[in-house]
C-alpha cells in the first residue's frame, strides 16, 4: 500500500477485512467493475498467508482472467513473500512441479484444471487441499446457475471433505442481484452463514442512449421475397455500422453483436468504413469461433496504449477480461439477460467514470401482414424493460427446478475416479443430500447408477463399492472429461434437399411441431437424431415476426416488466426520438388492441396469444396445444396459433378438464432432449426428467391457460 501511494482503502476493503481475516467466514464481496474486489479479498488473505502459511486456491472461469489476475496478485505477493501461482495449459510444466513440491502461496486455477488434478492426482492433491486457508472464486455470477455451477459446488464441497474442515469461500462478483440466492449457491447448507459486503458508494453513473431503427421494406407493400428481406436488413445494418463508426473512431471501445454472424457482419463493415476513410482500421471481430491468435490480436489492440481500438463480440469478452480502460460500450438488438447486460455495461468507465452504454435496436417496417410482435415493437420495448430492470438491481435468478443430471454423471465419475472406489450411500451423501445435486429420493439416484452400470461406465465390486467400469476409465482419462459443460447443440435445417442454416435447440423440437427460422414459419416434417438435422416445410400461416431472439430463454419478470412500460405513459429519457416513435407505436397498438384486458387478437382465422409469460411456460403451452394438433409458434412475447379465437378456448378448456400431464409424460415425444454433455448417458425416463426440468414450466403453463379461460370463459 505504501510503496503505491494508496492514502486509503476503497469501502469494500475496509469492511472486508475483518471477516476474512478471521478466517471461519464465508464472503461475499459485490461491488462493480474496478471497486477494488480483489484486492479486499487479497489483501487480507496474502496477509494472512505472510504470516502463517499455507494455501489460498483461486478458481477462475477463464484462462486469460488467471493471467489478468496472476499480473495483478504477483507484485503483491512479492512485496510479503506470498508465492503466486499460475494452473493452466499454458504454464510450463516446471513451473506446476514446483507448486506441487511446495504447495503454497495463491494458486490460480480453472475448475477444470482443479478437476483433473483431483482424478489424476488424488492422494498428492490431497495433502496440497489439507494446507488450503481460503477458497476463493472469481467472477461468481459466471457460475450461478449453469453446468459449470454446479460442477464448483461440488468441487467446493470435496475440498471440505479432502481437508477435514469447512474451508472458507469468498466470492467476488460486479454483477449479483438477489444476495440470498447468491449466498445459497456459495454455502448451499448454510447460506444464513454468509457475509455479504456491498459496495454500494461505488455504483456507476450511466450515460445511455437507445437508438431505434426501422428496417424499410423493399417491396412497397409487395409480397416479401428471402433476397429482398436480407437487403433491407443490411441496409440497416450499415445505417448503424455507419453511426458506430462516427461515435466510436478514435477511442477504445466494446461493441457487442450478440451473434458470431452478427460480429462478423458489423466488423467487416467497421473495417470497410475504416478503409473508405483511409485511416488505419480500428474495429476487430471477437468471439468463439475465432482461431486464438485472431482473439489475442483483438485484445491485444484494445489494450494497446498505442492506437485506439474497438472490438466487435458475442458474449466472449463480458467478463473480467483485463483489456484497458474501455470508453463505452455499444449494446447492438436485444441483449441476451439482464445479467449480461449489467456485465457488459460494467466493462465501461472503468476509472471512476460514467459507464456509456449505446443501444442500437431495429425494428420492421410496417404493413398489412405484420404481426402482434412486429406492431408492438417488442424489441424496442424488451430492451427498454430490461434497462429498467437492470437500473433497479435486478437479474436473473439461478433455475432452481433444473435436475442438472449431466453434471451429476460427471461428478459421480469424478468422486469414483478420485477415491478409487466409494460406497453407494455416500456418493449420494456427498452429491444429492448434501443439497447439491436435487433429486427426488434415492430410488432416482439408484436408477442412474444401474444405468451407469449397464453402460460399463460403473461396476460395483462384491462388498459392494463402485468402481470405475472399463468405458468409464476410457472416458475419464480422457482431458475433455475434466469440463462439465458443451457446445449448446444445433440442428441443422434442411427443406426440399437444400440445408437452410443451424438452429440452437432451445425449444421441445417434434415432428408437426412449427418453428421460426430465417424470417419464416415451418412446420418439422422429420427429425433425425443421427444427423441433428430437421426436414421442415413451409408453413401456410402467416407471415412470422421479423425477430425472434435464439439466446437464453427470457425470464418471466422481463416480459411482466414488458407489459408494465407498454401501460405506462412516461417516455424514458435514454430513448432518442425515433425509439420514442417505435414505442409510441407499440403502445398505440396496445392501446387499440385493448391488451390491457384483452390475452387473444383474432386475424382471420388465426389468433395471436399474449402471455406474458416466461420462454419455459410458453415452450410448455406450444407443447400442448401442437400436441391437439395445433400449430402453435412462439413468437416471444405470444403464441401464433393457426386456429379461431373460438378454437383456442375450446382447447384450453379441454386441457383444463383434465389434470396437468407429468413433465416426463409431456417430454417423451420430444426428439432432442440431450441438453448437457452427459445426458447422452441417461435412460428415457431420467432424459425425459432432466428436460423437461429445464425446458417446461407446467404450473406456469397452467396459470396461462386459466387466465385465458377465466377471460372468455
Amino acid at each position: 500500500m505504501w510503496s503505491r501511494g494508496w492514502t486509503s482503502l476503497h469501502p469494500i476493503q475496509e469492511q472486508a477485512a475483518a471477516p476474512i481475516l478471521e478466517g471461519q467466514r464465508d464472503v461475499i464481496l459485490a461491488a462493480p467493475t474496478a471497486a477494488g474486489k480483489t484486492e479486499a479479498a487479497f489483501l487480507p488473505i496474502v496477509s494472512h498467508l505472510a504470516r502463517a502459511g499455507g494455501l489460498c486456491v483461486c478458481v477462475s472461469p477463464l484462462k486469460a482472467l488467471i493471467n489478468d489476475q496472476f499480473r495483478r496478485l504477483e507484485g503483491l505477493g512479492e512485496s510479503a513473500d506470498v508465492r503466486v501461482t499460475r494452473w493452466h495449459g499454458d504454464v510450463s510444466r516446471a513451473n506446476k512441479k514446483r507448486f506441487l513440491e511446495s504447495p503454497v502461496g495463491v494458486l490460480l486455477i480453472t475448475p477444470e484444471s482443479l478437476e483433473a488434478q483431483l482424478v489424476r492426482r488424488g492422494p498428492v492433491v490431497a495433502g496440497v487441499v489439507a494446507g488450503i486457508s481460503h477458497l476463493v472464486v472469481d467472477e461468481f455470477h459466471a457460475f450461478i446457475g449453469s453446468d459449470r455451477g454446479k460442477q464448483l459446488q461440488s468441487l467446493m464441497h470435496r475440498v471440505d471433505l479432502l481437508s477435514g474442515r469447512r474451508v472458507p469461500r469468498i466470492a467476488l462478483s460486479a454483477t449479483l442481484g438477489d444476495m440470498s440466492i447468491a449466498a445459497r449457491y456459495l454455502r448451499p447448507t448454510d447460506a444464513e452463514s454468509v457475509v455479504v459486503v456491498q459496495d454500494e458508494s461505488a455504483r456507476q453513473t450511466i450515460q445511455l442512449m437507445l437508438r431505434g431503427y426501422v428496417i424499410k421494406d423493399p417491396n412497397n407493400g409487395l409480397k416479401p421475397t428471402h433476397h429482398n428481406k436480407s437487403e433491407a436488413a443490411d441496409r440497416v445494418a450499415r445505417e448503424i455500422a455507419s453511426r458506430l463508426f462516427r461515435t466510436m473512431r478514435g477511442s477504445d471501445n466494446l461493441i457487442f453483436a450478440n451473434s458470431r454472424e452478427n460480429v462478423e457482419r458489423y466488423a467487416d463493415l467497421l473495417r470497410l468504413s475504416c478503409e473508405e476513410a483511409r485511416v488505419p482500421v480500428e474495429f476487430f471481430p471477437h468471439h468463439g469461433s475465432l482461431a486464438k491468435d485472431l482473439r489475442q490480436h483483438a485484445e491485444a489492440e484494445l489494450k494497446s496504449d498505442a492506437r485506439p481500438a474497438s472490438v466487435v463480440a458475442t458474449s466472449t469478452l463480458e467478463m473480467g477480461i483485463d483489456v484497458g480502460t474501455v470508453e463505452s460500450i455499444a449494446q447492438i438488438g436485444v441483449p441476451p439477460s439482464v445479467a449480461s447486460l449489467r456485465q457488459r455495461v460494467g466493462r465501461s468507465g472503468r476509472k471512476g467514470g460514467s459507464a456509456v452504454l449505446r443501444f442500437h435496436v431495429p425494428e420492421a417496417e410496417l404493413d398489412s401482414g405484420s404481426r402482434a410482435p412486429d406492431r408492438l415493437r417488442a424489441q424496442t420495448v424488451q430492451s427498454i424493460a430490461m434497462v429498467q430492470l437492470m437500473l433497479a438491481g435486478w437479474v436473473e435468478p439461478p433455475d432452481g427446478e433444473s435436475l442438472n443430471l449431466s453434471t451429476l454423471v460427471q461428478q459421480l465419475l469424478s468422486h469414483v475416479a478420485q477415491r478409487g472406489a466409494v460406497n453407494a450411500g455416500e456418493a449420494w451423501r456427498l452429491l444429492c443430500a448434501s443439497g447439491l445435486f436435487i433429486l427426488q429420493d434415492q430410488k432416482v439416484f439408484a436408477r442412474l447408477l444401474r444405468r451407469l452400470g449397464a453402460l460399463g461406465l460403473l461396476t460395483q465390486t462384491s462388498d459392494g463399492l463402485l468402481t470405475l467400469g472399463e468405458a468409464g476409465e476410457r472416458l475419464v482419462d480422457h482431458y475433455t472429461f475434466y469440463a462439465a459443460f458443451s457446445t449448446p447443440r444445433e440442428l441443422q435445417v434442411i427443406h426440399a434437399g437444400k440445408v437452410l442454416g443451424t438452429l440452437p435447440v432451445r425449444q421441445a423440437i417434434v415432428e408437426g411441431s412449427a418453428v421460426i427460422f430465417g424470417g419464416r414459419r415451418w412446420v418439422v416434417l422429420k427429425v433425425d437424431r443421427e444427423t441433428h438435422a430437421i426436414t421442415v416445410s413451409p408453413s401456410k400461416g402467416a407471415r412470422p415476426p421479423t425477430f425472434f431472439g435464439s439466446g437464453p430463454m427470457v425470464h418471466e419478470v422481463v416480459r411482466r416488466r414488458m407489459r408494465e412500460v407498454y401501460l405506462s405513459p412516461d417516455v424514458p429519457r435514454f430513448v432518442d426520438a425515433r425509439a420514442t416513435e417505435l414505442l409510441t407505436e407499440g403502445r398505440t397498438f396496445f392501446r387499440e388492441a385493448q391488451l390491457s384486458r384483452e390475452l387473444v387478437i383474432r386475424d382471420d382465422s388465426s389468433s395471436t396469444w399474449l402471455t406474458w409469460a416466461g420462454d419455459k411456460a410458453v415452450n410448455t403451452l406450444c407443447v400442448l396445444l401442437g400436441q391437439r394438433g395445433i400449430e402453435a409458434f412462439h413468437g416471444g412475447v405470444c403464441i401464433d396459433v393457426d386456429v379461431s379465437p373460438d378454437q383456442l378456448l375450446r382447447v384450453v378448456q379441454d386441457l383444463l378438464m383434465s389434470a396437468p400431464p407429468s413433465p416426463v409424460a409431456l417430454a417423451r415425444p420430444i426428439r432432442f432432449k440431450e441438453i448437457g454433455k452427459y445426458d447422452r448417458f441417461l435412460t428415457s425416463e431420467l432424459l425425459c426428467e432432466n428436460f423437461a426440468a429445464a425446458r417446461f414450466d407446467i404450473p406456469g403453463a397452467w396459470r396461462e391457460l386459466r387466465a385465458l379461460a377465466t377471460m372468455y370463459g
